[in-house]
């Protein structure tokens, strides 16, 4: 079993370093656009059949929810029994990819009369984000543990300083054997991001690094919710838009109806053979309240959290992201490629050879400068002038007589 990545962290030291306006290394962005339109409101819920089970108020250790969830999650992962948590089900890796991380990658949150709605990009995400508890687990990565009551996130909220962060929400109860058995407390992994960006359409491009967490867990306060009222209507889940610091016009982008699909009176619930849920009109009665009642079995309590998992590094935020539009899509994780490697690999760079000895410097020709015209030198004395050789006369001849 390949392990899944976890990339929400668990913050167990809060630390005093203090926190400023912003921090070094989280992503930003821009004044949000046409990206942050609000989805288009759902219809109205249909009318409920009086006589179909009254779950808005189920106890969420109902066994109804093994039964129900089941169908609905086989075809993206699969059932496993998990020695801490007991029956928990692992989303598909080829489904939600290994970078997967609930209430962080796969969709977004939008804000509703209820409070902070996580919107869900997969088609099956009405189901395990509104319903259960994540938790990590060493051997599957991340797991989810079935619960029959409904919620808009079942997360837990720190908010303060210009921040706000959340991590799912720890479970109080596991399934073995069809039955629950509860497990103690433990501790939220959360991530956080600035207020002005809780509202982002890709919220884990834009998380503040892990090396933060401890200063911020430091600087920020856990959210308490107020008591569940018996009638009338519900708390609002999460920390108030205003006192954790989210613009006004956000939220007003991010405002959208509660879906109805997903919500209890839409479930097509199957009763399990143990169930607790009580029909409508009709009260539940915990197991406590029951004469003879002798508790419920315990658990030695789950392993801590593994600080060792792999850390999360957040991707940068990227401008030409494509804008978010109403419904569900489908989540397509990103691939990385490995580089190709070369073979050969490629010679590392030579200089040329240095000649010695080195050649020498071209040096041009000597010029040679013309001598000046001198006249032929001039004798003295000047030669005679020519003078033809003397003619002689022949001299007479004598002739004896």
């Amino acid at each position: 079993m390949i392990h899944r990545v976890a990339i929400l962290l668990p913050v167990l030291v809060a630390s005093s370093v203090g926190l400023g306006c912003h921090l070094e290394g989280e992503a930003q962005y821009g004044t949000p656009g046409a990206e942050w339109e609000s989805v288009a409101p759902a219809p109205a819920p249909a009318p409920v059949a009086a006589e179909e089970p009254a779950m808005v108020d189920a106890d969420d250790e109902d066994a109804t929810a093994l039964v129900t969830f089941k169908t609905v999650l086989d075809p993206y992962g699969q059932w496993v029994d998990d020695p801490t948590y007991g029956t928990v089900w692992t989303p598909s890796t080829a489904v939600v990819g290994a970078d997967f991380s609930p209430y962080l990658t796969g969709g977004h949150w939008s804000y509703t009369s209820e409070g902070y709605y996580w919107a869900s990009d997969y088609e099956w995400g009405w189901a395990p984000f509104h319903y259960g508890r994540w938790v990590w687990t060493d051997g599957y990565g991340w797991a989810w543990i079935p619960g029959a009551r409904y919620a808009p996130a079942w997360v837990d909220w720190r908010y303060g300083n210009g921040y706000i962060g959340w991590g799912p929400a720890y479970p109080h109860y596991c399934w073995r054997n069809g039955g629950v058995v509860y497990i103690g407390p433990g501790v939220a992994p959360y991530v956080f991001v600035g207020s002005g960006h809780f509202f982002h359409p890709h919220p884990h491009t834009v998380v503040v690094g892990p090396a933060y967490h401890p200063a911020l867990v430091a600087g920020t306060t856990p959210y308490t919710p107020p008591p569940r009222p018996l009638t009338g209507a519900r708390p609002f889940v999460g920390p108030e838009p205003k006192v954790a610091g989210i613009p006004t016009d956000h939220v007003a982008k991010a405002t959208i109806v509660s879906p109805v699909k997903g919500r209890p009176e839409t479930v097509a619930w199957t009763p399990a053979p143990s169930s607790k849920v009580a029909p409508a009109g009709k009260p539940y009665i915990p197991p406590a309240a029951k004469p003879g009642y002798a508790g419920a079995p315990t658990s030695p309590g789950p392993k801590p959290y593994n600080p060792g998992a792999p850390t999360y590094a957040p991707k940068p935020y990227n401008p030409g992201t494509p804008a978010y539009t109403p419904g569900p899509k489908p989540y397509n994780p990103p691939t990385y490629t490995t580089p190709p490697t070369y073979s050969p690999a490629p010679k590392p760079y030579s200089p040329p050879p240095v000649y010695s000895p080195a050649p020498k410097p071209y040096s041009p020709p000597p010029t040679y400068a013309p001598k000046p015209y001198s006249p032929p030198p001039t004798y003295s004395p000047a030669p005679k002038s020519y003078s033809p050789p003397p003619t002689y006369a022949p001299k007479p001849s004598f002739k004896k007589k």
